[in-house]
């Protein structure tokens, strides 16, 4: 990259190489705090030359390329893809990741329109974003030339730099809609050491973003980042196994709620079950033609026994919410370090230890399903999970239920398709189309029945060959 590095005075590359350290020194503070493991930091300098060809393709300025093998990188060995405020991390190493950086927005701007378009370009050759976006939030986007960050929501078309809040919006008077140079921004180490500052005061807590998978609550990991010692005499250690336990106990209040979510589920469906019903009467009446009113009746019985399923679904689900949750509770406060022991044993049980990566992550989690039982056994001496929530153990049994299942569904759909051919011969031989709308609802009938029977079969099969064991 030596003509690059020539092109750029001293006080250029000292202003980009402050990024780059700023940058290093986020990634590492992310180590320490056990976002990420400091084993996926890959510092620079990065031998780029070999994207110097797309770097000119996309015109970039010597800054930016000079920036991009300088930047500190993530690599797989970090173990996490979510950054802050919803972005996951850049890696210039990436030819697509370079293409990216000239539409981090995916505006999708009008190609060589200009920057005064209506729909036109709106990354300057020295822009760079240095993060990118993740589910429609926030992108870090650095000015080369100006050494400045803005910190921008894309769907807000605001910053989300908390240090310009109440000064989000500047002028709005260009005519290019993608632009966003009247967004506020500020000096690039000024926003950086901020950063670095905000996680170690816990004023920013990472995570939340779109990989997660959804066990995420800044106050509550707050808590646990103090209660741990953060950041003078942290116990990353601790932290971790706390902060899997914490997760386990969200998925497992989660587990907990099924019951009544099933109620709710079934409810909403039979609102709809009966528009459905009222739908298709009403069609039937408008229609002159005998054949097409047959089709019509065709329909209504559908929806009729599509209704009545939903109706033996929603008084199963009830049955089985008032029975493991009574009054609306589904899990009570002196058990909660059981349901954590199972969802940690589950949990870990998944993360399979011969898999990179997984090994640190089934550890953890066999340390917090460990931590949950001793609570529990202190808490509830002598009591099984199954004891005390009248409930298998989540993630147990699963074939079992599988083949309860299967097997009332066959049941059930072999008297509707009973009926279904008895209602057919009712139909007149010159309802021709209505005739034809029978056979099809019929083929529909058994090629769900053939699939039910061979879903049941390899339950059973496995069954048989796991005697006592579980999914």
């Amino acid at each position: 990259m030596a003509d690059v590095s020539t092109a750029l005075s001293s006080r250029q590359k000292a202003k980009l190489d402050e990024v780059a350290d700023l940058m290093l020194e986020i990634y590492r503070t992310l180590g320490e705090m056990r976002i990420l493991d400091p084993a996926g930091i890959e510092e620079g300098p990065h031998n780029l030359t070999h994207l110097l060809p797309i770097s000119r393709e996309h015109g970039l300025a010597p800054e930016v390329v000079y920036l991009y093998s300088h930047l500190p990188y993530i690599g797989p060995a970090a173990g996490v893809t979510d950054f802050l405020w919803g972005s996951t991390f850049a890696d210039y190493r990436d030819a697509d990741d370079i293409s990216q950086g000239r539409d981090p927005f995916y505006a999708s701007p009008e190609p060589d329109a200009g920057f005064e378009a209506e729909d036109g370009e709106y990354m300057r050759a020295w822009y760079t974003p240095l993060v990118n976006m993740g589910n429609h939030q926030s992108v870090w986007i650095y000015d080369a030339r100006k050494h400045r960050i803005w910190s921008i929501d894309q769907e807000g078309w605001m910053s989300t730099d908390p240090a310009l809040e109440g000064n989000n919006y500047g002028p709005d008077n260009v005519r290019n809609r993608n632009r966003f140079d009247q967004i506020p921004s500020r000096p690039a180490g000024e926003f950086l050491r901020d950063i670095v500052g905000w996680l170690r005061t816990l004023e920013l807590v990472p995570g939340g973003g779109e990989h997660d998978g959804g066990n995420w609550d800044a106050d509550a990991w707050r808590a646990l980042y103090r209660s741990h010692g953060w950041p003078d005499h942290f116990d990353g250690d601790a932290f971790e196994v706390a902060r899997a336990r914490w997760s386990c106990g969200v998925d497992a209040h989660h587990d907990a709620e099924e019951p009544l979510r099933a109620v709710e589920k079934f409810v909403m469906w039979s609102r709809h079950g009966q528009g459905d019903i009222e739908k298709a009467k009403t069609a039937v009446m408008d229609l002159k033609d005998d054949d097409a009113r047959w089709v019509g009746k065709i329909e209504v019985w559908k929806a009729e026994k599509k209704a009545a399923r939903i109706q033996r679904e929603l008084g199963k689900a009830r049955d089985e919410a008032d029975h493991l949750c009574p009054d609306g509770i589904c899990q009570k406060a002196e058990d909660l370090p059981l349901w954590e022991a199972e969802s940690c044993r589950s949990a870990a049980e998944s993360a399979v230890p011969d898999e990179d990566g997984k090994k640190k992550e089934a550890a953890t989690l066999q340390l917090a399903y460990e931590a949950s039982l001793a609570d529990a056994q202190r808490l509830r001496p002598n009591t099984t999970f199954q004891a005390a929530t009248r409930r298998d153990p989540p993630g147990q049994d699963r074939t079992a239920r599988d083949i309860e299942w299967n097997e009332k569904f066959i049941a059930e759909f072999e008297i509707e398709l009973d009926e279904l051919k008895a209602w057919g011969e009712r139909v007149p031989t010159t309802a021709t189309k209505a005739r034809e709308a029978v056979r099809s609802e019929v083929e529909k009938y058994e090629e769900g029945l053939k699939s039910a029977r061979e879903r049941l079969e390899r339950s059973r099969k496995w069954l048989a060959a796991h005697p006592g064991d579980s999914e």
